[in-house]
């Protein structure tokens, strides 16, 4: 059977699919067959508005990876971003010609598709200029977890109308006046920012067709476009290099959006860039900055613009956000400060637009934590439209946190309070228990229940280990009443590899058993030992029942003590044989972080 050509380089980068034969369907759907639509929250959106486009896939059969192409009227949207609503796996980064769209994802890993109706992707577009505007989801190519590959069949559609906002007079005169005025005097970055936001937005919102055109279009349209893009920024805005690779642009407290001339950045393939304001910065790695320029020429790059958009929701909008969170997970939130949605694009000087939304190696973002907060129970979120919440988590320092994240959307430091019916205030593990919750380290058993003192499985503590070191490298693993399905399974497998737990034989894992305080001590010592192997141990003191330790524990219970990891229940005895509870095992994991 003929191999097919031309797949995008991508998802050929991923699946090897230039191994692969494809197997066609037929073009009428058979009973069963996979089916794709587009949704959107609105048939209709205003110019300077953002339109959220849904592709779902119906009836879906081991879907492993996938290649969507769309076209859409670039005359009257602009496409702005798309986030993979599949969890895990690998996102290819779009590519955009004229008014065509490719997306791309795979899974990682021998798992299989995914089957019946899911979400795939999550589009988001801008109004640029009233009238109809067509969204058509054309060739879709499937590839299954056996490595076979079908052509599916496209066809949806999804009509917008794209309108002018507000109601004429005075506002017409400020669109017009500071979009015009603004965007033509300043041109490029101030003009893509100050014509582009306050004519499009001022003069859209308020002053209406005149106002919206005259202010969005001028201001917006030219400042950017004409000067920002199709020749180079001959105002280029000030980078500050620090002699070791980092090129840092600093903007005022009020911007939301800064244009950098991709020559000001160099070519240099080792350059960081970081963009900072008041209360948030952003480092952009060299290999992201590579990811970005793709293949395009050095003259294309030369009249290239590199544009990062850092867009605060509204009070209402984020409040409405958090909610949904707090609904869903039962749990008390606060915001520090504004949610961000970010947004990343190269815009060539003919017009061409790649828009990064995940990345071959992390951006760090920080972000000011406010004072008033819980230090210790903020982390950093990726918070969904639905109000699902990602764990991204992060690291505090001089009144900021920040963390690696992979991909752009909309993100938040949250204060994350997790409390349980049966941990009382009063109890000993109260502030443990909470600010593990917080870490996402421990989970109740239920929404409303802890169990402080039901008794801690192997697999249970395995899991608090691994999520306590975030550990990802997983390994093969040959426990007979270990398998796949089980919830545990990459957990133990991550462990196993990393030496953290053994077998209770070659074949047995026991995962169900209750774990005793040695076992406990020696996993949590071996842990110790991947993230200071060059320590030395200070001397520790022996319990008085040291002589009913495993002779294999002896060592890693005295140096726990030493390392104040551990405490006896009772008058200087350690229990070796005694079972850990899930409160002793928190209390435990928040003593070894602590380190």
């Amino acid at each position: 059977m003929p191999r097919r050509q031309g797949l995008m380089g991508g998802i050929l980068a991923i699946m090897f699919l230039y191994t692969i034969c494809m197997l066609p369907l037929s073009p009428a759907h058979a009973e069963g067959s996979p089916q794709f639509i587009l949704t959107t929250t609105s048939d209709s959106t205003t110019v300077g508005s953002e339109l959220k486009v849904s592709i779902k896939g119906l009836q879906l059969n081991d879907l492993y990876a996938y290649e969507l192409n769309l076209t859409y009227d670039s005359t009257k949207l602009q496409f702005k971003s798309a986030v993979s609503d599949v969890s895990g796996g690998f996102t290819v980064a779009p590519i955009i010609k004229g008014n065509q769209l490719q997306l791309a994802h795979s899974n990682l890993g021998a798992i299989r598709g995914l089957d019946g109706n899911s979400s795939l992707y999550t589009l988001t577009f801008t109004g640029l200029t009233a009238g109809t505007a067509d969204i058509v989801l054309d060739k879709i190519i499937l590839v299954d977890s056996q490595l076979n590959t079908f052509d599916a069949v496209g066809g949806a559609q999804k009509s917008i109308s794209v309108v002018n906002g507000g109601n004429g007079g005075n506002g017409g005169d400020t669109g017009g006046n500071t979009g015009g005025d603004t965007g033509g005097d300043t041109g490029g970055n101030a003009g893509g920012d100050t014509g582009g936001n306050t004519g499009g937005n001022t003069g859209g919102n308020t002053g209406g067709n005149t106002g919206g055109n005259t202010g969005g279009n001028t201001g917006g349209n030219t400042g950017s476009n004409t000067d920002g893009n199709t020749d180079p920024i001959t105002d280029p805005i000030k980078i500050r290099d620090d002699g070791q690779g980092k090129k840092t642009v600093e903007l005022p407290a009020t911007a939301n959006k800064v244009n950098v001339a991709v020559n000001q950045i160099g070519t240099d393939p080792q350059t960081r860039l970081e963009i900072k304001k008041e209360n948030l910065s952003v480092e952009i790695p060299h290999e992201v900055l590579l990811q970005l320029r793709g293949n395009l020429t050095e003259e294309q790059l030369n009249k290239s613009t590199l544009v990062f958009t850092m867009n605060p929701l509204t009070l209402s909008e984020a409040d409405t956000l958090i909610d949904r969170s707090q609904q869903s997970q039962n749990v008390g939130l606060k915001s520090s400060g504004n949610v961000y949605e970010f947004s990343l694009q190269l815009i060539t000087g003919d017009n061409q637009i790649t828009s990064l939304s995940t990345f071959t190696k992390p951006i760090t973002l920080r972000l000011k934590v406010d004072p008033s907060l819980n230090t210790k129970l903020v982390s950093i979120y990726y918070i969904a439209d639905d109000g699902a919440l990602e764990f991204i988590g992060g690291t505090y320092a001089n009144g900021e946190i920040s963390a690696d994240i992979y991909h752009f959307s909309k993100y938040a430091a949250l204060e994350y309070t997790k409390t349980f019916e049966d941990v009382p205030n009063v109890h000993w593990a109260k502030n443990v228990i909470t600010e593990l919750a917080a870490k996402h380290i421990v989970s109740g058993t239920s929404n409303t229940n802890f169990e402080p003192e039901r008794k801690v499985t192997r697999a249970e503590f395995t899991a608090l280990l691994v999520r306590a070191l975030h550990l990802t490298d997983k390994g093969n693993i040959n426990f007979s009443d270990v398998s796949l399905s089980d919830w545990f399974y990459p957990e133990v497998s991550i462990a196993v590899k990393a030496g953290i737990v053994e077998g209770k034989s070659e074949t047995a894992f026991v995962p169900e058993a209750s774990i005793t305080r040695e076992e406990m001590v020696a996993m949590l010592m071996r842990a110790y030992g991947l993230q200071h192997s060059d320590a030395v141990m200070p001397l520790g003191s022996a319990f008085d029942d040291e002589d009913i330790v495993s002779p294999w524990a002896v060592t890693y219970v005295r140096n726990a003590r030493a390392l104040l990891l551990i405490e006896g229940r009772e008058a200087n005895l350690f229990i070796p044989q005694g079972v850990g509870t899930r409160a002793e095992a928190s209390q435990v994991i928040y003593n070894f972080l602590g380190l």
